[in-house]
């Protein structure tokens, strides 16, 4: 469950809206734990986000000179871990340095951001049971996704909010809302297992209810990324917020896919792009294992898989193709007018390596051989997308859009023929390492042919690679990463350190780093640092060479930062304005940039290898406004002295 403060609260997997037309979003439930609290003499001190042990707690501090000097009226709220239907919010009075002068209950009033109407325009309610502490209600979205998929249905239990509640001090008033789905209510209705989840929640002793969140919590965030900086906990604190924001819409037991926007905000209508297999899943697949499988489980459903399979058929192709924009069901749901929903179809073999990944990671022969099926339908898609040029005798690709996605209605885009190749070769690969019996020779004899044979662009006189057919001719200004990506994730195709210097160099500059957006800074660091280890151990020209690497490596990088706000450390997709936040692809692409960048590793068929590059001087910030959420920090430079992974999980 997500909620962001006076708007709105999403739950993982609810979505109302038909898929392109609506289209399919978020469903949004009004924020009735979103309560203002006053009291006489008290002033407002401040919100604190605790992310070790998952808590967001609002502080009021006792005026000077009055009865309830040094006491603290705290405001908590828990989205709880171990009852995952629940949020919960806690007011309490505490005199945290125990030397308060004694004073009477208090009265609080209470003040909630919505009224009584219970209407979002995304779900019909009907109440079932009122009583003077809650309302329970059944409830459904109101448009299906598509033909078939069926309405949302969930239950609901309101709290009731009063005027005003007396508050002694040591003692706590809770509140608690209960939202359950059809997806996890089991043998229950969902409204019973709302019900169920909520007295649970509201009648469990304070300290039980804190310590089994706070534990699970504390495990979770045991997987962090830890800088020692002389003079500053603030890259530290920018590494774990980024870990923080992704793992807090991820559950192992639950798996429902990833939005750039994550699960507070209905930002690209709370879809799942490749940003979660490219930019998100592969530090997650090296230090909490468990949460980079859930975002494969995702796109393993068996409907979504249906539904991929079928979007193939509908475009006359076979095997499978995945939606560029998925949502509850897996149907296609990138918004009418949008040309993505065809043509972005790296998507699929996006999706593929990242299982290739975490193949190569655990070794896990019995859970790649529970996936093959579809993923034998992936190369029979790629087979089927193909088209041999016998002037060239090579494969080709038409008709994509890029990664760059001002690049569409183009041939051969470059990456796009790579990932295609990767992912034929891994199912060859995998057909004969498990024995599969669904292809024959034939079929792995001929993807193993057009993965060999695949055509990549090149010019020979700039010894670089064009993202597609005819950009060196008509050259534009690129809004995304997408030629370096060969280099950085994929390592494919292998090219000379001339062509790889050149390919990071020309797209460094046609990328036009002035929209503001944060558009895979991560793999240019990461290419420019692959670059400089592979040229550090050669002669004189080449170690300098590796210099010049390092350094733009560590430009690209420092201007991260101007995507960072404050006082929470969270990723704004623009650096101009505030735009989306929190943008939990920009935060995936900075962690990418201390493990496969900065720490080199990469992952091999056989081998976890690490070329790591010592890192730059680094930005000493202190935010100017404490209570901003926006606004510029005053930074210097501090160099760091450690960079430390706390777990890294390679083959068990």
């Amino acid at each position: 469950m997500g909620i962001r403060r006076g708007l709105e609260v999403y739950v993982a997997g609810l979505f109302n809206g038909a898929a392109t037309s609506t289209p399919s979003h978020r469903a949004r439930i009004p924020p009735y734990l979103n309560v203002n609290v006053t009291m006489p003499e008290m002033s407002h001190c401040g919100t604190a986000l605790d992310m070790v042990n998952g808590l967001v707690i609002r502080r009021y501090t006792g005026d000077e000179g009055t009865a309830y000097e040094g006491y603290v009226l705290e405001q908590t709220w828990i989205a709880h871990q171990t009852i995952p239907q629940c949020l919960v919010m806690e007011i309490g009075l505490t005199c945290p340095s125990g030397a308060c002068a004694p004073i009477n209950p208090v009265t609080v009033s209470l003040s909630p951001f919505i009224g009584d109407d219970i209407e979002s325009g995304d779900v019909v309610v009907a109440k079932v049971e009122h009583t003077p502490t809650y309302d329970l209600y059944t409830c459904h979205t109101v448009t299906e996704e598509t033909e078939g998929s069926g309405i949302e249905e969930f239950g609901l239990v309101v709290p009731v909010i009063p005027d005003t509640i007396e508050v002694t001090p040591g003692e706590y008033t809770r509140f608690t809302l209960s939202v359950d789905t059809m997806l996890t209510s089991g043998s229950l209705t969902p409204a019973e297992s709302a019900l169920e989840a909520y007295t649970h929640c509201t009648y469990t002793d304070r300290d039980t209810l804190y310590s089994t969140h706070t534990q699970v919590w504390n495990d979770i965030m045991s997987a962090r990324i830890t800088i020692k900086q002389d003079g500053s906990q603030f890259l530290s604190r920018t590494s774990m917020s980024a870990v923080y924001y992704i793992l807090s819409g991820l559950r192992h037991d639950e798996p429902q896919g990833l939005s750039p926007g994550g699960l507070t905000n209905n930002m690209y209508n709370g879809h799942t792009f490749w940003d979660q297999e490219t930019h998100i899943f592969p530090t997650f697949m090296f230090i909490s294992p468990e949460m980079g499988l859930s975002m494969l489980e995702y796109r393993m459903d068996s409907e979504r898989i249906s539904q991929a399979r079928l979007k193939a058929h509908n475009l006359g192709y076979d095997g499978l193709v995945f939606p560029w924009e998925s949502a509850y069901s897996g149907v296609e749901c990138t918004p009418d007018g949008n040309p993505e929903g065809t043509l972005e179809v790296h998507v699929t073999g996006d999706i593929v390596f990242a299982v290739k990944q975490a193949f190569e990671m655990t070794g896990d022969v019995e859970w790649l051989t529970q996936q093959i099926d579809w993923l034998v339908d992936t190369a029979r898609y790629w087979e089927s997308r193909t088209v041999f040029n016998s002037t060239m005798s090579l494969y080709t690709i038409l008709d994509v859009q890029c990664p760059d996605e001002s690049s569409l209605h183009v041939d051969n885009s470059v990456y796009t023929n790579a990932v295609a190749a990767v992912n034929l070769g891994f199912i060859v690969d995998i057909c004969n390492l498990t024995g599969y019996q669904g292809v024959n020779q034939s079929d792995l004899d001929t993807w193993t042919d057009i993965a060999q044979r695949m055509y990549y662009p090149f010019d020979s006189d700039l010894a670089l690679h064009p993202e597609y057919d005819g950009f060196i001719e008509e050259p534009h200004l690129i809004r995304q990463c997408d030629v370096v990506l060969l280099q950085y994730p994929l390592g494919y195709p292998s090219m000379n350190v001339t062509t790889a210097e050149c390919d990071i160099d020309y797209y460094t500059e046609w990328t036009n780093w002035g929209t503001g957006y944060l558009t895979g800074d991560a793999f240019y660091v990461n290419a420019w640092l692959g670059l400089a280890a592979s040229l550090a151990d050669g002669d004189t020209q080449q170690q300098g060479h590796s210099e010049y690497a390092v350094d733009k490596a560590d430009d690209v990088w420092q201007a991260n930062y101007d995507h960072l706000r404050g006082p929470f450390y969270t990723w704004t997709e623009k650096a101009d304005v505030y735009g989306h936040t929190p943008f939990i692809t920009g935060a995936g692409d900075f962690l990418q940039t201390y493990i496969f960048g900065y720490l080199g590793a990469r992952i091999e068929a056989n081998a976890l290898v690490f070329h790591p590059v010592a890192l730059p001087p680094m930005p000493l910030c202190q935010q100017t406004d404490p209570e901003s959420d926006s606004g510029d920090g005053q930074c210097g430079e501090s160099p760091a002295q450690e960079l430390r992974v706390s777990k890294i999980y390679y083959r068990g």
